[in-house]
């Protein structure tokens, strides 16, 4: 081959990639073939992970598939595929690139593989700048984690990272899986927030009077009222400690 006496072509190299364990040999073809996008495959089927990443990174050629190359990462090693994905979607370090892949068919294929915690991983890496143009996949990964895990979702919660998403779906499905209150935090209709405060045994108590110190005077008394209403013996003392804050 050194001597151009094979003919190298993009076929000649699927078929030693595919045949043999000579991963290099491959990418010596597809270099002279000229097929870049290639000659990444090959990194990914010899778990050359750092080589990879390190392209990933650098690399601004545009017929490279990136994400037929995340997808092949994904199905060949879950976890380095992580490192990979967070790489192309730019958000790595104090400067933010555009993303390489399509962020949101990454996470359905993360999915689609039960990869809850890689998904999960991913997007909080990926969504991390808060923009108002990811409020469907901060609240997709919201949603995930409060229907597969809800440790997880709390602790996600605890982040205090993202403003963006639906609220009151999140709120809707916070109240549904017993995470009262998270559902009292992100509802914004007073109904709705006179309804699970009432769950004063299911959320702690200076939770309830942090929320009601962010509420204007007519709602706070509102719903202050309707603690005192309900079971007073156990309310009176957050209606006290409310009111004089």
């Amino acid at each position: 081959m050194n001597e151009n006496k094979i003919t190298c072509t993009d076929e000649l190299g699927e078929f030693v990639s595919q045949n043999s364990n000579n991963q290099q040999l491959a990418q010596q073809i597809f270099k002279k073939s000229g097929n870049i996008g290639k000659i990444v495959e090959t990194l990914v089927i010899e778990q050359n992970w750092p080589r990879l990443i390190e392209v990933a990174k650098s690399s601004n050629e545009s017929k490279i598939d990136w994400d037929k190359i995340t997808i092949m990462a994904i199905n060949s090693n879950p976890q380095e595929s992580l490192k990979l994905a967070r790489a192309l979607a730019g958000k790595e370090g104090s400067v933010s690139k555009p993303s390489k892949i399509n962020i949101q068919n990454t996470a359905q294929y993360y999915v689609s593989k039960n990869l809850l915690s890689e998904c999960t991983a991913f997007l909080i890496s990926s969504l991390k700048e808060d923009s108002p143009e990811d409020t469907h996949m901060q609240t997709k990964l919201f949603e995930l984690n409060l229907n597969i895990d809800i440790k997880q979702a709390e602790q996600i919660f605890q982040l205090n990272l993202f403003n963006n998403f639906d609220k009151n779906h999140i709120a809707k499905l916070c109240e549904s899986k017993g995470l009262m209150h998270r559902a009292l935090q992100h509802y914004t209709n007073i109904a709705d927030i006179k309804r699970v405060i009432l769950n004063t045994h299911m959320i702690p108590e200076d939770f309830i009077i942090q929320q009601l110190s962010k509420m204007e005077n007519n709602d706070k008394l509102s719903v202050m009222k309707e603690l005192a209403i309900h079971n007073p013996q156990m309310n009176n003392q957050i209606v006290a400690r409310a009111a004089v804050t």
